[in-house]
């Protein structure tokens, strides 16, 4: 690869993890700003923000695209159910995020 085909700098810290969905039109990134970012794909703009307690490690969808695992330095492992973006805000607002 030699062009970058977009440029995303919206968390305030470092990236620390990223996945694609398995339909690959949603990409989740993770970061020591202690959020989780969703991404579309197609327009490269932010569809969904979670913040969390401490510094993002990991972040993985499941192999059916409808949840997303989010592992924290803290060692908390959240798993969000996000078959549709209004979905997943209610469950990050169930765990008090």
């Amino acid at each position: 690869m030699t062009q970058s085909l977009a440029s995303m700098p919206y968390h305030k810290s470092i990236i620390r993890t990223l996945c694609f969905a398995p339909a690959g039109e949603t990409l989740a990134s993770g970061s020591e700003d202690n959020t989780v970012k969703l991404w579309s794909v197609a327009s490269h703009l932010e569809v969904g923000s979670f913040n969390f307690d401490d510094h993002v490690r990991l972040v993985r969808f499941s192999p059916d695209g409808n949840h997303l695992a989010v592992a924290t330095d803290q060692g908390t492992l959240r798993l969000i159910h996000a078959v549709s973006l209004s979905q997943a805000d209610h469950e990050a607002e169930a765990f008090g995020q």
